[in-house]
């Protein structure tokens, strides 16, 4: 590691540019009264930038939504793992002028992800930006109103785009609601329209109630499949036959299948699902459920670019299968992960058809991996514990298969500067 720090001027910036193995970082401006501490960690096996100090804390918690009473139990700690080029630490402190106050940059960065030839189970840890971050005044129905100072939120959305917005603080802390777009951008004020009847919904929104009062949100776009197609460093192929053109598949919990999209070469950019017409370049893709990409020749890389989320995360889990992928760009194991026989509802049986599992993608296909009663993770055919390996990467997606439905299961996994 090699740190450097000094001194640099009131007119300051810092520029950073990237390719797909590295980022360059420079200060650039003249002046007085600032100082700058800056600490390069290079290339290790992986390739996630990290932008001012971070640390991780693990936890798992069942809310009740009543009283918010929470029952919590320790997980295993995880290290923040770069994915490929290097991880920077930028610390901005402001002049005395300012009454010496510390403001940090938000935590943002890439993550690189080999994408063989094949079907690979990708995640998408990191965040769109904030378009807006504000204290909620109330919520009348399915419409949120602000404070002053908010005029016009329709006006931060683009037509057609999926949105939602992610609590930060009060007794919702952690769930997401998605947006009404076309109502918003219609309402043309301070408020934002709620979409009740959205599968992405964490939590009912016709149980909200005054839970979101004062509750701190963040407003920001949900990935699309228009824009994975972006993340690659070289274009997907595009056919009008789906079986020659490169796909992404979502996942539906509620019937426990994936569905897939084909890249279309006319009209150029459009997505398909089969005996379908319509384009779904602007499906949303939930934050924390992954996607499947069928790339049928030559292997290539995704390189996603956003902000780490330093926040709860609600994990409300259906009976049956549904796929996941990590809230945060950290490595977990099943254990790290609160896969423990008993507790928020998780069955372990030696029998794998009973038992509760997780599905990892290995070489193209999905390998079970069964709990057992004693709380050994195994995989068929093999008597060795994975219960502590860290299977679920932070840049892929799993399924899981479960006995028993939780909704009011909440991820508390903070990331914090």
């Amino acid at each position: 590691m090699s740190l450097a720090s000094g001194s640099d001027p009131a007119q300051i910036y810092y520029e950073i540019g990237a390719n797909s193995s590295s980022l360059v970082g420079s200060l650039v401006g003249s002046g007085a009264d600032r100082s700058v501490t800056m600490a390069l960690i290079p290339e290790p096996n992986t390739s996630l930038l990290l932008m001012a100090g971070l640390s991780m804390l693990g936890l798992l918690r069942r809310k009740n939504t009543a009283t918010k009473m929470t029952k919590q139990f320790s997980i295993e700690s995880s290290k923040i793992r770069s994915i490929g080029s290097v991880l920077v630490l930028l610390l901005l402190v402001l002049p005395s002028s300012y009454g010496q106050s510390t403001v940090s940059t938000p935590i943002v960065g890439f993550q690189k992800t080999t994408i063989p030839v094949g079907l690979s189970a990708i995640g998408l840890p990191l965040l769109n930006p904030d378009l807006l971050k504000s204290s909620v005044q109330s919520l009348t129905g399915t419409t949120v109103s602000f404070g002053t100072g908010i005029s016009n939120v329709g006006s931060l959305l683009t037509a057609g785009e999926p949105y939602y917005i992610e609590v930060y603080s009060g007794s919702l802390k952690g769930d997401r609601f998605d947006v009404d777009t076309a109502a918003t951008i219609t309402a043309s004020n301070g408020t934002l329209i709620l979409n009740s009847s959205s599968k992405n919904n964490t939590f009912p929104v016709a149980s909200i109630g005054s839970s979101l009062d004062n509750s701190t949100i963040a407003l920001r776009k949900h990935f699309t499949l228009s824009q994975v197609q972006t993340l690659f460093a070289s274009p997907l192929v595009a056919n009008n036959n789906p079986t020659l053109a490169d796909q992404v598949s979502v996942f539906d919990s509620s019937g426990g299948s994936f569905t897939a999209y084909s890249l279309r070469a006319s009209p150029s950019g459009e997505w398909r699902k089969s005996g379908d017409s319509a384009n779904y370049a602007k499906l949303a893709i939930a934050p924390g459920s992954g996607i499947l990409v069928n790339k049928r020749s030559t292997a290539t890389e995704l390189v996603a670019t956003g902000a780490v989320r330093q926040n709860d995360f609600a994990m409300p889990l259906v009976k049956g299968l549904q796929f996941f992928a990590p809230s945060v760009p950290v490595n977990r194991s099943a254990a790290g992960f609160g896969m423990v026989p008993n507790t928020n509802g998780w069955v372990g049986n030696n029998n794998p058809t009973l038992a509760d599992q997780i599905y990892i993608m290995q070489s193209g296909s999905f390998t079970a991996y069964s709990l057992r009663a004693d709380g050994q993770l195994r995989k068929s055919g093999d008597s060795t514990n994975y219960n502590a390996s860290e299977l679920l990467t932070s840049d892929s997606g799993f399924l899981i298969k479960r006995n028993n439905a939780n909704s009011d299961l909440i991820e508390n996994q903070l990331v914090t500067q």
